[in-house]
């Protein structure tokens, strides 16, 4: 078992911590890719090939996909960097410390007039031990974005009932964070879907 950094909003904080979110998708990048080569003694089209790391020589878990254009680049597996079920992930979100560099509050929390000596800090730089999400995973698969299905958006935490307002929102949202980073919800980007169960 493995524990792994994950960031996420403070809006998605707070449907984690209602119970509402047990899903999160990220997008499939070309550093997730690795150069592996067949077991010897494997036949390549066995659905439980066993893959060897070119450079350590040593067994990878890889995810199984759908075998076309995207997934067929790598022979139709791809390592997942968050992890594989039975891992744990570590949220990491906005966060408030003192000049003595101590947890004082979480963003989601913290009321808008914090005192002069506490300073509001970046997701990235949230330490493991300030941590008050820790999330184990259940299920990892790939998909592309625009698959996901309203039971799913409402997973990913989407307050909306209806299928189609909710998928609606989902893409609204995912937008809001990606659109700039060039993986908006047209773009149709293959994505990990994680799933989880709150643990702490």
């Amino acid at each position: 078992m493995k524990e792994k950094p994950i960031i996420f909003s403070s809006e998605m904080i707070r449907a984690i911590l209602e119970g509402r979110k047990t899903q999160t998708r990220r997008v499939v990048k070309d550093k997730h890719y690795t150069r592996f080569q067949i077991d010897k003694g494997v036949p390549h089209n066995e659905p439980d090939t066993i893959l060897v790391d070119i450079d350590t020589k040593t067994p990878i878990p890889y995810l199984k996909v759908s075998y076309d254009e995207y997934a067929d680049r790598i022979g139709g597996r791809i390592r997942c960097p968050y992890g594989q079920v039975g891992d744990w992930l570590w949220g990491k979100e906005t966060w408030y410390k003192d000049k003595e560099g101590n947890l004082w509050d979480y963003a989601l929390d913290a009321s808008e007039s914090q005192p002069s000596f506490v300073r509001k800090i970046s997701p990235l730089f949230m330490p493991r031990w300030a941590a008050r999400i820790w999330l184990e995973i259940t299920n990892v698969r790939m998909e592309r974005l625009q698959d996901i299905t309203g039971e799913g958006a409402r997973a990913e935490g989407i307050k909306e009932d209806y299928d189609p307002l909710a998928i609606f929102a989902f893409a609204d949202f995912w937008g809001s964070l990606n659109l700039k980073r060039g993986y908006g919800w047209d773009k149709n980007p293959w994505v990990f879907v994680i799933e989880f169960r709150k643990i702490k």
